[in-house]
């Protein structure tokens, strides 16, 4: 009887609340940017995402990511003797953005917990755009530590503001705005 009352009920262990630290993969040690964990780093961000469970493969979710500075433009300047002068100009101050996302597990839902792991097709919509242009996706590795917490990695590609304005400085020829991003967090299932 207990059973059949929990398959008619809002099942709660379908909720995922997830914390991730991001960067963005660039040639950062070129550039001297300054300390601080978000603040004069264009290219970190911190973001809470909450998702549900569809089904046996399908997630869909909502997330909220927070910036501490922008990449506002960048310049270069030829000093001579083959060498230039490159810079980016960096701004600080706190933005939130929100978006929301598509996931496809390979691990069914019911196996969840019997695998340990999982491996995610992921497609995210930044509104905000705080940290990227709007469309992103890439793939997310998540390991169970216990039945309600899990570690996660995840890979992105998208057009993220920090990785467009570097890649311009680098090659003010190169259009194709896609970046890498690379994340790191912790899962908790309800």
């Amino acid at each position: 009887m207990g059973n059949m009352a929990m398959a008619q009920g809002f099942d709660w262990h379908r909720i995922n609340i997830a914390v991730d630290a991001s960067t963005q993969l660039t040639a950062t040690s070129v550039l001297q940017l300054g300390s601080g964990v978000l603040a004069n780093r264009p290219n970190r961000s911190v973001s809470l995402a909450v998702n549900y469970r569809l089904w046996q493969h399908w997630e869909v979710g909502f997330y909220a990511n927070l910036v501490g500075s922008n990449a506002m433009s960048s310049g270069g300047q030829d000093i001579g003797n083959g060498q230039s002068l490159q810079w980016i100009f960096v701004t600080n101050g706190y933005e939130v953005g929100w978006g929301v996302t598509a996931q496809f597990h390979i691990i069914p839902y019911r196996f969840r917990h019997e695998m340990g792991i999982d491996m995610t097709l992921r497609l995210g919509f930044d509104f905000g755009e705080a940290e990227a242009d709007n469309f992103w996706g890439g793939v997310r590795y998540t390991y169970s530590l216990s039945r309600h917490v899990a570690l996660s990695a995840s890979f992105d590609l998208g057009s993220f503001y920090f990785g467009r304005t570097y890649n311009r400085l680098i090659d003010p020829d190169w259009h194709l705005d896609l970046n890498t991003r690379f994340s790191f967090g912790v899962q908790v299932e309800l």
